[in-house]
């Protein structure tokens, strides 16, 4: 059982690696930064804004 829950966790992680190299291209052609998201408590994706001194902190 516990080799299904390391191959569900490696395939997740090649997923968001995938994501991630997605989201960078369609940047590039859009030619607009990243936005910068993180989850809350309930696990919902808020935006957040990264500001010069390179603290993250929620838009909303």
């Amino acid at each position: 059982m516990t080799k299904d829950i390391d191959l569900d966790d490696k395939r997740r992680n090649e997923l968001s690696k995938q994501m991630v190299e997605d989201l960078r291209v369609i940047a590039e052609l859009e030619q607009k930064p990243i936005r910068y998201f993180k989850a809350n408590g309930n696990g919902v994706f808020c935006e957040v804004q990264v500001d010069y001194t390179d603290h993250k902190r929620s838009t909303k």
